[in-house]
This record gives C-alpha cells, sequence and structure tokens, in this order.
C-alpha cells in the first residue's frame, strides 16, 4: 500500500514523540498530560527529569511505574532522557562524586614569551596550567596538572613561530623550573599540560567522552539501572534512549575552531604516546600559532582523533548497549551556528558525532529559526545571535544527510523542535517550522514540551497543553495528525538529491573559517535543485561507475567542493576516479592550493574539474530525468524531492512571509500530475491526463504536495474540484465574546463590532490572550453549491462552526474553509468563527521579546463564496 493511500485512509504511523517533563508532579496530573498527548494525535513521549527530585531513585521508579504502565494501556511508546538534567553526560554526579577521575580532561598548552640571549635563566612553570589563578591566590593550592612536555621554538611574528627551531627542554625541568640558555632572539616557551581544568562551568564535572570507561558509568548509572527495573518493558513499551547535546565542552561557545584561539582541548591519558609520539613537537601548532603552513597537519591529524574517539567511546558505545538490550538510541548534539564541525559546543565532525544512533538528530530551539530571517546574523538571546543563512540553508539538511546517506539511520531524520521560543510562538510559527523540517527531509519529531509543572513556569517556553492553560491547545491534533501524514509521505524511500556538496569539516579544521557548505546549498534551494552534504567519511565508501556515484541507494551525478586553500591529501585519489567515471566535479569560486603538507595540488585539480561563482553554480550542474523547473525565480520557494516504488512525492512550501507565490512548474518528462493537501488530507488531479506543465499558488507559509507517476491512481479518494464560485457576500456584521483557556466553553462580555479590529487594541484587552467568539447570521432561501468561507486575516488560529456544529480548525494561511454546504440549512444560518491567540501578549516572558506578536482575533475581510447554481 502506497504512502498517500496510507494517509487518506487514516492509516499513518506515528512520528511524534514530545518531551514530557517531569518534576515528581502528582501522578493524576501526569497520567492527564499523556491524556492530553495521545488526545492530540501522538502515540509516544520521551520522559525527561527537568529536573525530577529523586532521578534513579524510589521518587524516581515510582512515578516510572504508573507512567510505563498508563503508556502500556494506551499503546504508546516511551523513550527515556539519559540523565538527571540536559546536557548528557552528567551521568547523574556519579562521575563528579565517585569518579572525579573519568571527568573531562583537557590538554593546555601555555605559552610564555622570552628574549634572548639569556644565560642560565630560569623560568617558573608553576603557574601553567589552568589552576594559575587559584594558585596565585592560594600558595598551597594544590592541583592536579600534570606537565607532560616543554619546548621551545623561535618567534617569526606574531603567534607565528619557526617550526626548525622546535627543541624539546623538557628534561631541563627540575622542581616546575626550566633551566634555559635563551638564545639570541625572540622565543616562546610551550609547556603542554595534561589537566582536569578548564572548559566550560555547564559542563563541570562531566564524563569524558573520549574515555569509554567514563562512558560506562553513565550506562551503569542510568541504562542499566533502568534495564534493571524494567526489562519487561524494554522493546514493547520502552522504544529506547535520548542523549541531549552532549559535547566536548572544552570552552563555550559555537565558536571554538582549532588553532584560532588559546583554549584547553579535549584529551584523555596515554594520548601523547598513543597518537603523537612521533610528532609531539606540532602539538603546541594547535594554539593559535601558526608555522608556514605546518600547523595544518597537526589539526587536521588531531581533530581527526578526537572525533572518532568521540563516536567510538560515546556515541556508538551507547548505542552499541541499546541494540543489544532491544531498544534504539537517539538524540543529537549542538549544531548552533557552525559548531558541528568544532570543539566547544561541538563534537568535532556531525556524522561521525551521530554514528552509534538509530537516527539522525538535530535541535531547533531559542528562535533559531524565524521566517525570513536567512541571511546573516540576527539579534536574539546570544551575545553573537543566529546564522540566518546556517539555519535555513544548512541545519535541516545537515540532519537529513545523516538520515538518508547512514544505512543505520533507514532514512529517518529527528529534530527536537518548538522549544525556548517563548509564548509568543503559536501554532501557525509551529506549522511553518514542521514545513521547513520536511522540505528538508526531517521525518521525526520531539516537540519540547508537555509540562505538568504548576503554570506559569518559566522554564523555555511555551509548553504544550499548560494543564489547560494553553488556548490553542484544543487545535493541535490538527497540528499533530498533519505532522504524522507528511513524515508517512516522505518515510521509507529515497531522496532524489543527485547533486553532492562536500561536507567542508576538514577544510575548517585546517584552514579555520571556511566557505560552509550551505553556501552552495542555498544557492540551489532556492532555484528548487535538490542537494545533499556528503562527508569524506562517506565518499570513500561510495559506489563509483560511469557518470554517478552512490551512497546507500542515493545517486549522486556532481560533487560540488566549497571554496577553500586546503584539501585533505586522501581526498585527491577519490577525485581522480570521480573524474575517470565522468561525474562532474565543481569547486567553487577558486582552486584549492595545498594538501595539508603544503604540497601543491591546484594544477591536478584544474585537470579533474571546473572552477565556477558560487551565484552561476545553479547554471552547471548536472540535468536530471527527475528535475522539477520552475518558470519564475522564486529564492523563498522551497523543494524536496522523494520517491517511494514508482511515485515521486514532491514537496513545495513557501517560506515568504507575506507574499503569495504564482507560477508555472515544468517536468522533464510528461506525467499525471496530483495535488495533495496534507493539512486537510485532500488530493486532487491536476488533469485527466499526463502533463508536463501545471500552475502552482501558495499562499505565503502555504504548502503542497505535487505526486508525479506514470500510471494514474484510482479515484477512490480524489477530491472534486470545485466549480467556479461567482457570489461573494461580505460578512461584516459581528458580535463578539471572550473567555480564557480555562473557562472554555463560556463566554461571557458579548459586544458588536462595526468594523473587524486587533482586539488587543479593545479597552481592557490590550493583554487579552484567550478565545475569541465571533458569531453572525446568513439566510438563504435555498442552500447554494460550493459554499466556502474565507476568513482572511486571522490572529491567529481559527475553529469554525456552522449551526451549532463545528466544522474544521485553520492554524495557518489560508484560513478558507471549502465544501461547507453540508452544514448549511434553508433559512437563518448561524456561523461561529472562534479565534484563539497565543499567551504572548499576556505573559510577555523574556524570550517572546525575539517574536513580533500578531495582532489578536478576525481580521478579515470575511467573505462567504458560492455558486449560482
Amino acid at each position: 500500500m502506497s504512502q498517500i493511500t496510507d494517509v487518506l485512509q487514516g492509516k499513518e504511523e506515528n512520528y511524534i514523540m514530545p518531551f514530557l517533563w517531569l518534576h515528581h508532579e502528582n501522578i493524576e496530573t501526569i497520567i492527564d498530560n499523556i491524556a492530553k498527548i495521545q488526545e492530540s494525535g501522538i502515540q509516544a513521549f520521551c520522559l525527561e527529569s527537568r529536573p525530577h527530585p529523586d532521578f534513579v531513585g524510589p521518587k524516581w521508579w515510582s512515578d516510572l511505574d504508573a507512567i510505563l504502565s498508563e503508556a502500556k494501556k494506551r499503546n504508546m511508546k516511551v523513550w527515556i532522557l539519559d540523565d538527571s538534567h540536559f546536557p548528557t553526560g552528567y551521568a547523574n554526579g556519579k562521575i563528579k562524586y565517585d569518579h572525579p577521575e573519568l571527568r573531562k580532561l583537557y590538554l593546555s598548552i601555555k605559552q610564555l614569551d622570552f628574549c634572548g640571549p639569556q644565560a642560565d635563566s630560569n623560568i617558573l612553570l608553576n603557574y601553567v596550567g589552568p589552576n594559575a589563578r587559584a594558585a596565585l591566590m592560594d600558595p598551597n593550592y594544590q592541583n592536579q596538572d600534570h606537565l607532560l612536555k616543554v619546548l621551545v621554538a623561535k618567534k617569526t611574528n606574531d603567534n607565528e613561530i619557526d617550526i626548525n627551531t622546535m627543541t624539546d627542554v623538557t628534561n631541563q625541568v627540575e622542581d616546575n623550573i626550566l633551566h634555559w640558555n635563551i638564545p639570541d632572539g625572540n622565543w616562546r616557551v610551550f609547556a603542554l599540560v595534561e589537566t582536569y581544568d578548564g572548559g566550560e562551568k555547564e559542563t563541570e564535572n562531566y564524563l569524558n567522552p573520549l574515555d569509554p570507561k567514563a562512558t560506562q558509568i553513565l550506562v551503569n548509572e542510568v541504562y542499566e539501572s533502568h534495564y534493571q527495573h524494567y526489562q519487561k518493558y524494554f522493546g514493547n513499551v520502552i522504544a529506547g534512549f535520548f542523549s541531549d547535546e552532549p559535547r566536548f565542552g572544552n570552552q563555550h561557545g559555537s565558536f571554538s575552531l582549532i588553532g584560532q584561539t588559546e583554549m584547553v582541548l579535549p584529551w584523555r591519558k596515554g594520548m601523547l604516546e598513543q597518537y603523537f609520539a612521533d610528532d609531539y613537537q606540532l602539538l603546541p601548532l594547535l594554539s593559535n600559532v601558526s608555522a608556514g603552513g605546518i600547523e595544518k597537519q597537526i589539526r587536521l591529524k588531531y581533530m581527526d582523533i578526537v572525533s572518532k574517539l568521540y563516536s567510538q567511546n560515546f556515541s556508538v558505545l551507547l548505542g552499541n548497549w541499546c541494540h543489544s538490550h532491544g531498544v534504539e538510541y537517539i538524540g543529537h548534539v549542538i549544531e548552533d551556528n557552525g559548531a558541528h564541525t568544532r570543539l566547544g559546543y561541538g563534537a568535532g565532525h556531525y556524522f561521525r558525532a551521530l554514528a552509534g544512533q538509530d537516527m539522525a538528530g538535530i535541535d531547533v530551539v531559542l528562535n533559531q529559526i524565524m521566517p525570513g530571517m536567512d541571511q546573516g546574523y540576527f539579534k536574539s538571546m546570544t551575545a553573537s545571535g543566529w546564522n540566518g543563512e546556517f539555519f535555513h540553508y544548512g541545519l535541516g539538511k545537515l540532519g537529513s544527510a545523516l538520515g538518508h546517506l547512514d544505512p543505520k539511520k533507514k532514512g529517518r531524520v529527528m529534530t527536537e523542535l518548538f522549544g525556548a521560543y517563548g509564548w509568543g510562538e503559536g501554532l501557525p510559527l509551529m506549522k511553518f517550522l514542521a514545513d521547513y523540517m520536511f522540505s528538508r527531509g526531517v521525518n521525526y519529531f520531539v516537540p519540547h514540551a508537555f509540562n505538568p509543572n504548576k503554570f506559569p513556569d518559566p522554564d523555555c517556553p511555551p509548553h504544550f497543553y499548560a494543564n489547560g492553560r494553553e488556548p490553542e491547545n484544543r487545535a493541535y491534533s490538527k497540528l499533530f495528525n498533519y505532522m504524522n501524514r507528511m513524515a508517512h509521505i516522505f518515510s521509507k524511500g529515497t531522496y532524489l538529491g543527485h547533486q553532492a556538496i562536500l561536507y567542508h569539516v576538514e577544510a575548517e579544521w585546517m584552514d579555520g573559517p571556511t566557505m560552509p557548505f550551505e553556501r552552495p546549498m542555498k544557492v540551489l534551494m532556492q532555484h528548487q535543485i535538490e542537494s545533499e552534504v556528503v562527508p569524506l567519511d562517506y565518499l570513500k565508501k561510495s559506489d563509483i561507475r560511469d557518470g554517478e556515484f552512490e551512497i546507500n541507494h542515493e545517486i549522486f551525478k556532481s560533487l560540488i567542493i566549497p571554496k577553500t586553500k586546503t584539501l585533505p591529501r586522501q581526498i585527491l585519489t577519490l577525485l581522480k576516479n570521480l573524474s575517470d567515471h565522468q561525474i562532474k566535479i565543481i569547486f567553487i569560486d577558486e582552486l584549492p592550493q595545498y594538501d595539508e603538507y603544503q604540497h601543491p595540488i591546484a594544477t591536478t585539480l584544474a585537470e579533474l574539474g571546473s572552477v565556477v561563482s558560487l551565484d552561476s553554480l545553479f547554471m552547471v550542474v548536472p540535468d536530471t530525468a527527475d528535475k522539477i523547473f520552475v518558470s519564475t525565480f522564486e529564492p523563498h520557494l522551497r523543494s524536496y524531492s522523494y520517491q517511494v516504488d514508482e511515485q515521486v512525492y514532491t514537496m513545495f512550501a513557501n517560506e515568504n512571509v507575506a507574499k503569495n507565490i504564482d507560477t508555472q512548474v515544468s517536468l522533464n518528462q510528461s506525467k499525471f500530475v496530483y495535488l495533495y493537501d496534507g493539512m486537510n488530507n485532500v488530493l486532487t488531479q491536476v488533469s485527466q491526463d499526463t502533463t508536463q506543465q501545471f500552475a502552482l499558488s501558495l499562499a505565503a507559509g502555504e504548502s503542497v504536495v505535487v505526486i508525479t507517476r506514470d500510471a494514474p491512481l484510482t479515484n477512490d479518494h480524489l477530491a472534486v474540484n470545485n466549480q467556479k464560485l461567482d457570489q461573494h457576500k461580505n460578512l461584516n456584521n459581528w458580535q463578539l465574546s471572550f473567555t480564557t483557556a480555562k473557562e472554555y466553553p463560556h463566554f461571557n462580555e458579548k459586544q458588536s463590532l462595526k468594523q473587524l479590529m486587533n482586539v488587543n487594541e479593545l479597552p481592557g484587552k490590550e493583554t487579552f490572550s484567550g478565545n475569541m467568539q465571533y458569531t453572525t447570521t446568513v439566510q438563504f432561501d435555498q442552500v447554494p453549491n460550493n459554499i466556502s468561507l474565507d476568513l482572511g486575516n486571522v490572529g491567529e488560529i481559527a475553529e469554525l462552526h456552522v449551526n451549532d456544529k463545528l466544522v474544521d480548525y485553520r492554524i495557518a494561511k489560508p484560513f478558507s474553509f471549502t465544501d461547507i454546504e453540508p452544514y448549511f440549512k434553508s433559512g437563518q444560518n448561524e456561523i461561529e468563527v472562534i479565534v484563539t491567540n497565543n499567551l504572548g501578549i499576556q505573559q510577555q516572558d523574556y524570550l517572546s521579546q525575539f517574536i513580533a506578536l500578531k495582532p489578536a482575533g478576525l481580521l478579515g475581510p470575511v467573505y462567504l463564496n458560492y455558486s449560482k447554481e
């Protein structure tokens, strides 16, 4: 059975598992929230201690006894966030209190400058570690720093050295004093110190993800303890575990690029001897010191090592435990502002960091994706702001690439979504964010969050339901049923992204800031050209044949290399192989000049591929049989093409915040074409015969799925196209009443409106959040045909009742209801529109300042449309 048939028959699977926060509320309140989750169209949830006062203690097990029993009764799946609080890695305090030797370990590279010649100098090394301030304040302070090596080199400029002068003087150190005859000139001393001190405060006393013994403490404390209590539920009720934002944490923030700043570096005991015995004299170049380009090879080597150690000793270790116990392992790291290739917030290499997980994972919080804000940085709650280009053109595609290319993921791409936007985020923005995800290949969702705590909880709103205080909760099922239908359509198939963009991670390790993959991705997305970011790790395992290469059933016709000065040497043989098989290689803006050993490579690369400007990239990528062409330049039109069996589903989403899109779509081949409206679960046929061109019209924020097939679909589920509507009645005589979410459905304060307006401009309603009931009547001697109602603008969602019968909800543009004549009768008809806004204007919380709050109420103009006959 095809996906489209499934959703039309209401047989889609569940793809949503929201966080359910636990603070040890009374069990009746928790079970009420579980009921609301299921009533919203969701069949799973993820338990999160936020924080629970007795995580993996008697009260925790008591709560879970009731929760898991309730979930089993409701046939719901349960995931468990794997620590007492986020980010994952605290191991419920076991590292801090019981195994401090397994907490994060760092390499500190202390630098001191001296001028020579000076004979018999004595240089104090007491203060070379991160403990320097503590030692300075307290002479009796005892630290645990271990001095590994002391090296010296001659300076050639600020933060530049002559690598040929690098000398090991460790044997000249006695009692933390370096005895050294300083030669002529300016010299720098590098003290390599192994230390537990440093890093960000947020993950202080966390486990060392490079050390499997440290990760095993997390396994024992959280994973094993749940298994011991609930083995009978593993693999049936309990679906698996969720890791939230684990990271190196050697520095706070997203901009921790190797070699660009002084910071302690992720490390583990024995690394010097195991990995750097032959080239340890290059280790000082991991700091912000250069040596004529020689630094690139040690930075590439170091980042390659630590990202693989993280992968194997944290991600893969946890995944293997889950698989051996019949459950799955999911989650995400921090990707913000490019952190996915870096230290600090990052784990070095996005694809490696999630290697052990069963779904690809990303996270969107704190207003990171806002409609229209896709250019450069924009101000938000962080000091640096958010990189709109990365979040709009990079983040979603990063996650979907991992889900598509790693066989373990089975095409599953998860996002944590909706959290920490503030109460000003309502269902229209949530629907926009969901469409963002679908149009980039994301198909599993962890909404953030159902919160049974006392309202209003200041912890990262908005919160779903909020124990009945959240006014839009009646329409949750409209959003979540839509998301389940769309996710079902875009699952169990193959993405048709035939242009591969090289993941820029190695280039950034070597060169520092370089062109990220989202720059060429943006150009292609704005021209509706499907593409995938592909890491070198996966390219090396690809199946190369004439004119194309394949990774996990996905076929690529070209390889696009973002602008960079340096490429790792290991890619050259691969590029030669691709070129020999007539696969197009495209270099953006210029040819790379060197490999990590400073060997020139531009001449070789010029024979393998061509250089094109970034702006003209869309004109030179190879054409494909399944390409969809748009007649006008539509930079805000997103597309995502996905093949299941013999039919292709193409998601189109209008991400313009204000303007409609009206264009013509052309196919490379003549096909039967259908349009699927996932929000209202309606399928229509474009024409009775095959076609190569059709019109596409989308309101601002609207989306549609285009289905193309060689053979026609059966007519069982096709909607009948409306006849032309030639009669229009402007409805402008309304009675208005109000109620809060808690008091619904009891309305009061009825008043007449002479004209529709922003309700928050009415006296006494300046901060009103809740339900606004608009009623009017229309008279028909005989019920006309094809009645539709267009509400115009709405602030912010609407439900329609006709003659006391619920018609439906609308949570985003267009706010129109079609084919509603069965609800009308001859004579007088009552039309009731209930408009509900979010809590932003009422709560005025900190996070809502970053959202332009919408006017409240029915804004119109409102038209009742119908046919004469």
